[in-house]
């Protein structure tokens, strides 16, 4: 696991434990992933979502954002794996997939 996945679990971990930490989370993210370790560049808005939805053994959400322009493709490509809690590898986007976007 990198750093940034390792950050990431411990961020998810203390706010499902304490109620606190993830209200501090949700009122002043960059504040707090800033304070655990994350680099968010100047200009990036950061917005904690708290889903509504328990991943179980038998079903798993998956949160879709909104798409955005076609220069963020590759961007996307970058990061996909930033964040993968299936563990498998995410392929790239295909020539198809990237011509629909």
């Amino acid at each position: 696991m990198n750093e940034e996945k390792r950050i990431i679990a411990t961020i998810t971990a203390k706010a499902w434990a304490d109620a606190q930490y993830k209200a501090n989370l949700m009122e002043t993210p960059r504040k707090v992933l800033t304070a655990e370790g994350i680099t968010i560049p100047e200009g990036v808005e950061v917005h904690v979502v708290d889903s509504p939805h328990e991943n179980t053994d038998t079903d798993y959400y998956f949160v879709l954002p909104k798409p955005t322009d076609k220069t963020s493709v590759e961007a996307l490509e970058r990061n996909l794996a930033a964040v993968n809690p299936l563990g498998n590898t995410t392929p790239p986007i295909s020539p198809d997939m990237r011509a629909s976007l």
